[in-house]
């Protein structure tokens, strides 16, 4: 098997040097690795943040083993050229659409969570997964857990979609994160040409209207309208 190994920024070179070493622990057959320049560290030396012979090596490649891309020195930069876009590129050239994160909580990061503390602790002791998407009719909230712990929760939906908080910290981190992915939906033709031709068939009508919301309309929605107008 050939591994490309693009270990990125931040913390990516030390949690990817140490996954290393656990496949090569395991002495399988024919393993393979090769290394690539990717985000930050990638634009750095190269002018870009997934240079061409990167791209070539993860087409070869049985697999990628990827750390993370993301540096404060790169946030000036112009949109297309920030570490960030090397995912985007990767998914796009490749053609990848599952995203899939195994996650446990921590305590100390409880608060961070975009659920309440209580909330998210009674879904990890279950091992379930919360999630939500938007599309154009509708808007889902949906939780996978076993099926002993179903009328956990149907609870805990219920509690989500009535008790709302909406903390001010957390509508505005949320609001930079809406922004950042209409900024990201704008450099992809795919994603753009599919708003314009929904806007053509649809006009002024709600689904010919972006999922995301524009610019001008994120940034006048206000916590209190989200409180009386959401239920």
């Amino acid at each position: 098997m050939h591994v490309a190994i693009l270990a990125g920024d931040g913390v990516g070179p030390e949690v990817v040097a140490e996954a290393r070493r656990v496949l090569e622990a395991l002495h399988l057959p024919q393993m393979q690795f090769e290394d690539g320049l990717v985000g930050g560290a990638a634009y750095k030396a190269s002018g870009h943040p997934l240079p061409e012979e990167t791209l070539q090596l993860a087409r070869r490649a049985d697999a990628i083993l990827f750390g993370a891309v993301g540096d404060p020195d790169c946030d000036n930069l112009e949109r297309h050229l920030r570490p960030e876009q090397a995912i985007l590129g990767l998914r796009s050239a490749l053609k990848l659409f599952a995203n899939l994160r195994p996650a446990k909580l921590f305590p100390e990061l409880a608060d961070a969570s975009a659920l309440r503390p209580e909330i998210a602790k009674e879904i990890d002791q279950v091992g379930g997964e919360f999630n939500a998407f938007t599309a154009r009719e509708h808007t889902c909230f949906h939780l996978l857990l076993l099926g002993r712990d179903y009328d956990l929760g149907v609870d805990i939906l219920v509690d989500i979609l009535l008790n709302s908080t909406f903390k001010p910290d957390e509508f505005e981190r949320e609001r930079r994160v809406i922004l950042q992915e209409i900024s990201m939906v704008e450099e992809s033709p795919e994603e753009l040409a599919y708003d314009i031709y929904f806007e053509k068939i649809y006009g002024t009508h709600g689904l010919g209207k972006p999922i995301l919301g524009t610019e001008k309309s994120v940034k006048n929605f206000f916590r209190r309208f989200a409180q009386k107008n959401v239920y």
